[in-house]
């Protein structure tokens, strides 16, 4: 067991995407020439130069105030304190010193890298390591509500240093009494945790971590950010020893206090109303869980979905095929992929849709690992040129074979589970690995009201033994299987999708879970169920507060329309949606590319898709504070008359100002009709073409896809196909 005040090793492995992190890379973008080399060269470097160690001391909450921090509602307070030693810095500093400025760069955002992952390693231990819980630091350190991080300053220093001093001073106490007094206050820290999970408003530690030579307490390298819900809009981004601010935009629909009463009406729905459930399987775990059976339906007492949300993790990664990390679901971070599985696709030629074959799909595989602002792709379209029950199996083979990024899919079959993982498990280079480093993320679809069938629900069990991460999908419609009114939708929204939860925790505790969702708002006049209205996108942000509430990673559709072709409809429903997503918070998106609700894929609209995710991801980066000195950078425009030549214009534009795409107009008139007066569908067409000219994605190696396409074609005479169709 682990001693208040001892200095506790925290090895640390430095990924590659933290460092890419740090040097300001988007998701999903890579490096590439020079940089990508002499990053192989740094991390290891920098992971031979560190010497992470920690010490943390339990304070009484009445000393919040002394460090410059807000108490609110905390029955615990812990200060903490992480080092990598000076090892990297000083080397940094001779590469500076030597003119190697890029290497310099890049061992530095490397140790700050190591930093995080260190205090990510403190704030894990703290949390409850030591009693035999997940090993997962960083979902774990994430129950931490404030973290102070390297490189700026803030808060009350002096306070900060006398309480890291103190813990530092534990140290020279009896050793038998440090483990009684952290045994005790391991108990209630671990509970407090779990409470928190439950309703994260509540503030119970404080992590104070930090970069410098030893442990001690430097001024430069200390600050705090605001606590609770503040916390959660402002962000911070690292540039030497500066600090930049940025406050992060939300929208919410549900008053805050309502959310805590919306989790309390969905249990008891769960406790009197119940579920059906078609699976015998499912219905056995939640038997052996301590659900009751009354008739037909299962009712779920709410201590089983307090265990089961306290269970499951509050961050999900998925890699791509290479392995590296392409999706983080967790707090605000926001993703997008296309939309799935439509059966037809828009024809460029006719204008009209038509069934979707084996090219098509492939094209959209390859377009859609193309275009950065989609993190990952999706089994987005049906081939009609294989068997029906054939197709979950066959989109997942095409999916791997011809893009590189995770894969959004999910089963037609109760028999599709085992192949589809078969197939990403030869891929990731075995179950277990797979498990590690998930490639994809299954869709379990709940029918409504409350019923689980045979098909999905045997999805989601499967999902959670095998370790790959599952995302429950509700799709209540107002009025006709959930209440015409939104806030009840969502009740009923959230009723179902715990109701996965508690199965999904029961089969595999701790397993990956994402709380998502595709309601829609019914038109009570044409019957149908538009996924571009604004109360469908009201009530999938509604719902996402409610998942982020839980502590709970989520997803949503939006960047719909219900439009059959791209026009401005299109535009406007899909827009609004990007935009309203991203501010929402919720994880990970999908949409991008439908129309005909969800059953046309669009090529072109997934081309013009991706300028509304663009938009949208820009938006929510919010407006940075820290950029420079106003007064004096008025001054200067003022004096030299322009700012095209600055050096703050030249050094901040690309960051602050999006560039748009090709397919978006933003030419004066004359130049518009001069290049031949094209109409933005016009322009995404002819992108589509220009983007799968290039080379196709980097095959998968020869075994590797000998053994995929081999899984493949036992399944596919199964259905008695002899051949799989050309261009597979």
């Amino acid at each position: 067991m682990t001693i208040l005040g001892e200095v506790v090793s925290l090895p640390v492995t430095i990924d590659r995407h933290d460092v890419l992190h740090f040097l300001g890379y988007p998701d999903g973008r890579r490096p590439f020439g020079r940089i990508a080399g002499l990053l192989g060269d740094m991390i290891p470097e920098a992971r031979r130069l560190a010497r992470p160690r920690g010490v943390f001391e339990l304070l009484p909450v009445e000393r919040a105030a002394e460090l410059g921090l807000d108490a609110n509602d905390a029955t615990r307070l812990v200060a903490g304190l992480v080092t990598i030693g000076d090892g990297i810095e000083s080397r940094s500093t001779e590469l500076l010193r030597a003119g190697a400025v890029t290497e310099a760069l890049l061992l530095d955002a490397a140790g700050s890298a190591a930093v995080e992952e260190a205090a990510d390693r403190l704030g894990a231990l703290i949390a409850g390591e030591s009693r035999g819980e997940p090993t997962d630091d960083r979902a774990r350190a994430s129950h931490l509500s404030c973290r102070i991080s390297p490189g700026v300053r803030e808060v009350a220093d002096r306070g900060a240093a006398r309480a890291l001093r103190a813990a530092s001073a534990r140290r020279a106490r009896s050793r038998a009494a440090a483990d009684d007094a952290h045994g005790a206050a391991q108990v209630d820290l671990v509970r407090h945790v779990a409470r928190r999970r439950r309703a994260p408003d509540r503030r119970a530690l404080r992590l104070l971590a930090m970069r410098a030579g030893e442990l001690q307490v430097q001024e430069k390298c200390l600050t705090a950010t605001a606590t609770g819900r503040r916390a959660e809009a402002r962000g911070l981004r690292h540039e030497g020893a500066t600090m930049t601010t940025t406050f992060r935009p939300r929208i919410e629909f549900l008053a805050p206090d309502d959310v805590e009463r919306i989790v309390g009406e969905a249990c008891r729905v769960l406790e009197t109303t119940g579920i059906l459930v078609e699976n015998d399987d499912a219905a056995r775990v939640l038997l052996d869980g301590g659900a009751t059976k009354s008739g037909e339906r299962i009712a779920i007492a709410e201590r089983l979905v307090h265990d089961a949300i306290a269970s499951a993790p509050s961050r999900v990664v998925l890699y791509d095929r290479d392995g590296n990390v392409s999706l983080d679901l967790g707090e605000s971070r926001v993703h997008f992929d296309p939309g799935s599985a439509a059966i037809n696709v828009l024809d460029r030629v006719t204008r009209r849709r038509r069934e979707a074959l084996t090219g098509d799909v492939v094209r959209l595989a390859r377009l859609v690992d193309a275009l950065p602002n989609y993190a990952a792709q999706s089994t987005a379209l049906v081939a009609s040129d294989v068997p029906a029950d054939a197709g979950d199996r066959y989109r997942i083979y095409l999916a791997l074979r011809h893009g590189r990024k995770p894969i959004i899919t999910g089963t037609f079959r109760k028999d599709g589970f085992a192949p589809m993982a078969a197939m990403l498990s030869a891929v990731r280079g075995g179950s277990r690995k797979l498990a590690e480093k998930p490639l994809a993320t299954f869709d379990c679809c709940v029918s409504p009201p409350l019923k689980w069938s045979d098909l999905t629900c045997q999805a989601l069990v499967d999902c959670a033994r095998a370790g790959i991460p599952a995302e429950v999908i509700p799709m209540p419609l107002t009025g006709a299987t959930s209440p015409v009114t939104l806030r009840e939708t969502i009740v009923q929204h959230c009723a179902e999708n715990l109701s996965g939860l508690v199965i999904h925790q029961l089969a595999q505790p701790g397993a990956p879970f994402v709380f998502g969702g595709a309601p829609a708002a019914f038109d009570m006049r044409r019957g149908s169920t538009p996924m571009g209205a604004i109360e469908t996108m009201m009530l999938g942000a509604g719902y996402a507060q409610v998942g982020r509430h839980l502590g709970i990673p989520t997803h949503g559709y939006f960047c719909v329309s219900d439009a059959k072709t791209a026009d401005y409809q299109a535009g406007l429903e899909s827009g609004v949606g990007a935009i309203l997503g991203a501010l929402s918070g919720v994880n990970m998106i999908s949409g991008p590319g439908m129309l005909d609700y969800l059953l046309t894929q669009s090529l072109e609209k997934i081309v013009l898709d991706h300028e509304a995710c663009g938009m949208a991801l820009r938006a929510v980066r919010g407006v940075e504070a820290g950029g420079g000195d106003a007064m004096t950078l008025i001054a200067d425009v003022v004096r030299l008359g322009e700012f095209l030549s600055h050096d703050h214009t030249r050094k901040n534009w690309r960051r602050e100002l999006s560039q748009v795409g090709k397919v978006i107009d933003r030419e004066s008139y004359g130049d518009w009709e001069g290049a031949g007066g094209r109409s933005a569908d016009e322009r995404a067409a002819e992108e589509v073409e220009r983007i799968l000219a290039k080379p196709a994605v980097t095959p998968l190696p020869e075994d590797v896809d000998a053994e995929i396409t081999a899984i493949m074609r036992a399944e596919a005479a199964k259905f008695a196909m002899s051949e799989l169709p050309k261009g597979a």
